[in-house]
């Protein structure tokens, strides 16, 4: 500025110099102003530039940054400083090993170097621990260069990709169990897509021809080498012709649906002949296409070959039905040494009883004694094997009836007290007054139980007594307790004792005999009706046996009990009967009637003829079936007629069987008179009383038979007979009928209530008399309006009335009305309940000595 002075002050004159030197030093100072002001303004400009650009990075998902050419960091942005946990501020300016540590820092120099040697960006996948933990990184750098080529610096983007990662090894891992597991299941995978026309069905060649992708099991299992292409077409043609067709039905059915799970069990054959057997399952789903008019048809599923399978479960159902036979051979044979075995025993004890009821001296009577004894024990073995057999083939049912408890504990110790008279030792009994009166049970069950174990008891006890004791629990069970001061049982042999075929030890069975069956049957009776058996004992001081039991009350109101079999007329299996009523002499009761007896064994013939002949009963023989026809088909024509047929159902020729559907179906054809027919058998097995009693038999008895088993099943059968058709016994006086029943006790139901008062059961008889006049008028008025809804809830009121009469005949048949589930057979079964309950009513009548005032 001096200087510029200076020369303007030379060249013009001072005056003019001082005047130029105010106007240059204020262009000077303009200026100085106006640079610094674009200084200024280019700062700002470049400051909103680099917030920009900071802006940008900051707004990038993943750790950015940016190196010098010395590799020095010089931007990053904020998703760096999170990532990595460090501040920017110590990081500009720094390297990686200021960062980093020296081996990360090795690695990524060798990167930056390899980058700015090749001049292209490349792509880096490094693990970095960021606090303790190492994470997957994926980065990407790019080298930077200026117009002339020089190296400028890197940019770079780190992105964390550990969650990807792990996603992928989840998925791989799936991926693999998902191929192991259809690998160990011999499981195949497909899937398809295929495009269809608007209205096209699967039987368009566009899907037919549609490719099939399909995994190395399915090909393996139908045939298809790895390059061969799977169509659908290809894979109808390998289906079994038996099965193409529904097969295809069924897939057409899945595709009408739209949406749906396809599963299918077929043939298939591959080209080599092999046959193997399919399970598809698979889900079809059928979606418009967008782009056209038609329809994308998606079918996905599994294949499983269960040839193997198949061949295994026929194999099984081969071996069950032979084990099945095997089982029926086993009953057929115990059925037929059941019959073997109890023919000639029924002659041994016949006629041990015949005799026995002819006069004897002493030492003659008592060894008779010891051969009934003797018989009854070999009886008493084949009843063990039969009942066993009849338990373990799951053939025995349980029944649900009301029975005394007292009387059962009362009536079971008295057929023992020969035994302990003879032993010397004492027997006694207690029932807990908690008990209910009557309870609902099977008692042939309960007695079988009961005298089992009261027998045991008194076996192995040579001296003291035997106490039975029936207790209510606090829990509401009945207990039955048997104790007796016997030599007792070694407490480690307890836990076999109730095995089949075992007993306490080898002497047991030497000193004692038995089959080793008994506490067996014992436990699986008890079992069946719900309850448990234990024992308690020592070895010289006796033993305890606890039975268990649920204890349901009976009420006498109510007419249906849980678990009531269905009755029938008369079943009476004499094996099971006690030894000491079969004992007791028998009073003649025949008054001269004609029986027709056919029996094919002689010796069982001689006896029964003299059972009959004792009993009162005329009887005729026939050694079968054929020739008890003809003998009935000749008095049939004379006009005289049998009261009885008393049949063998095993005999040549004709058995018992046939006979009586003959019979039957002769009545039906001519009618007249019902022939009570009793049937005869030694086969003791379950379901063999039920197959009688359907074929129309009236009676079924058990050998070896008694004197008082043949009377009861005769009275009984003939009492029914006469009250069904024969008008003279049904006008009876009451007086008789009484004395009738006296000796063959009716209505026991209604005797137990009253306590035997004859009297008052006479009474209760004549209530229902009365009643059933207004109720069948009743059930006729209702049967003639068609109400079978009103019929229906009467037949439910007289089947009650009935059961409480012991009526079985009659509680069946209008237990059938009331069941009937059609309105076309209701009115024949109420004919044929009707008519039942005629006879129900003229033998009440007869019994309480009233008048019947019957309907119609």
């Amino acid at each position: 500025m001096t200087c510029l002075l200076g020369v303007a002050s030379y060249l013009f004159g001072r005056p003019m110099a001082i005047e130029l030197s105010w106007q240059w030093a204020a262009l000077i100072s303009i200026g100085i102003v106006a640079l610094a002001v674009l200084r200024f303004a280019s700062s700002l400009r470049a400051q909103r530039r680099s917030d920009a650009l900071h802006s940008i990075l900051d707004a990038v998902p993943h750790a950015l940054f940016v190196k010098d050419s010395r590799f020095r960091y010089k931007a990053l942005n904020s998703e760096f400083e999170r990532v990595f946990r460090i501040d920017s501020e110590r990081v500009i300016g720094r390297s990686d090993q200021d960062i980093f540590g020296p081996d990360l820092s090795k690695r990524f120099a060798a990167q930056d170097r390899e980058l700015m040697g090749s001049g292209v960006a490349h792509a880096f996948h490094d693990e970095i621990a960021v606090d303790g933990v190492v994470r997957n990184f994926q980065s990407r750098k790019q080298p930077i260069f200026d117009p002339r080529g020089r190296f400028l610096g890197l940019v770079g983007v780190a992105i964390d990709v550990t969650p990807e990662l792990q996603i992928r090894r989840e998925l791989e891992q799936s991926r693999s169990d998902l191929e192991l597991a259809l690998s160990l299941g011999g499981l195949g995978v497909w899937r398809s897509v295929a495009r269809l026309g608007k209205r096209a069905r699967l039987n368009d060649p566009a899907f037919l021809d549609a490719a099939i992708n399909a995994d190395r099991r399915i090909r393996e299992i139908c045939g298809f080498s790895e390059e061969e292409p799977v169509t659908y077409r290809q894979l109808f043609v390998r289906v079994h012709p038996q099965d193409r067709q529904r097969v295809a039905a069924r897939l057409e059915e899945v595709y009408r649906q739209r949406r749906g799970a396809y599963r299918k069990q077929f043939r298939l054959r591959t080209p080599d002949g092999v046959e193997r057997t399919l399970e598809v399952r698979g889900s079809l789903s059928v979606h418009n296409d967008p782009g056209t008019a038609g329809t994308i048809v998606s079918f996905i599923g599994i294949v499983k070959d269960i040839t193997d399978e198949e061949v295994l479960k026929a194999s099984l159902v081969t071996k069950a039905e032979e084990a099945r036979s095997a089982g029926d051979a086993k009953a057929h044979f115990l059925a037929m040494m059941s019959h073997e075995v109890r023919t000639p025993l029924n002659g041994v004890l016949g006629m041990i009883d015949l005799v026995l009821d002819t006069p004897l001296d002493d030492d003659q009577r008592t060894m008779l004694m010891r051969c009934r004894e003797s018989s009854v024990s070999l009886l008493t073995i084949i009843n063990d094997v039969l009942d066993f057999s009849k338990i373990e083939a799951r053939m025995l049912d349980i029944e649900s009836r009301p029975l005394s408890l007292s009387g059962l504990v009362e009536d079971v110790c008295a057929t023992f007290s020969a035994e302990t008279a003879r032993k010397a030792i004492g027997l006694a009994f207690h029932v807990d007054a908690a008990i209910p009166q009557f309870v609902v049970g099977d008692a042939v069950r309960l007695r079988q139980v009961l005298t089992n174990l009261i027998g045991n008891a008194i076996k192995f006890t040579p001296q003291g007594e035997v106490r039975v004791e029936a207790l209510r629990t606090a829990q509401g069970e009945l207990e039955l307790t048997v104790q007796d001061t016997g030599i007792g049982i070694d407490p480690r042999a307890t836990k076999t004792l109730f095995e089949p075929f075992r007993q306490a030890d080898i002497a047991t069975t030497r000193r004692y005999g038995g089959t080793g069956l008994g506490l067996t049957i014992v436990k699986q009776l008890v079992e069946l009706m719900q309850g448990s058996v234990r024992c308690e004992s020592a070895l010289g001081v006796g033993s305890r046996f606890i039975v268990t039991l649920p204890l349901r009350p009976w009420v006498p109101s109510v007419d249906s009990m849980p678990g009531r079999r269905a009755p029938h007329r008369l079943a009476i299996d004499a094996s099971k009967q006690s030894v000491s009523a079969r004992a007791l002499p028998v009073s003649p009761s025949g008054q001269g009637q004609r029986v027709l007896l056919a029996e094919d064994h002689p010796i069982n013939r001689e006896v029964l003829t003299r059972q009959l002949r004792k009993l009162g009963y005329a009887s005729d023989c026939a050694e079968d079936g054929q020739q008890a026809w003809e003998m009935l088909e000749a008095a049939s024509a004379l006009g005289t007629g049998y009261a009885v047929l008393l049949t063998d159902c095993h005999m040549p020729r004709l058995d018992g069987y046939e006979l009586t559907r003959r019979v039957r179906e002769r009545e039906a054809v001519r009618g007249g008179l019902r022939l009570p027919i009793v049937a005869l058998t030694a086969n003791a097995l379950l379901g063999e009383a039920e197959r009688c009693l359907a074929l129309g038999m009236d009676a079924y008895l058990s050998k070896p038979l008694q004197l008082g088993d043949l009377r009861e099943a005769l009275s009984k059968v003939l009492q029914t007979g006469a009250g069904a058709g024969e008008e003279g016994a049904a006008q009876a006086g009451s007086g008789a009928v009484a004395t009738a029943l006296a000796s063959s006790p009716h209505y026991a139901r209604l005797m137990q209530l009253c306590d035997g008062d004859e009297a008052k059961v006479a009474k209760l008889v004549g209530v229902f008399v009365t009643a059933t006049e207004e109720d069948m008028k009743a059930m006729d008025r209702a049967a003639a309006a068609f109400d079978h809804a009103a019929l229906r809830q009467l037949a439910h009121r007289m089947r009650s009335a009935c059961h409480q009469l012991d009526e079985d005949a009659a509680v069946r048949a209008f237990e059938a009305v009331e069941n009937s589930d059609s309105d076309s057979r209701i009115l024949a079964l109420y004919r044929d309940a009707r008519a039942e309950l005629v006879s129900v009513m003229r033998r009440a009548a007869a019994f309480a000595g009233v008048p019947a005032q019957i309907p119609g």
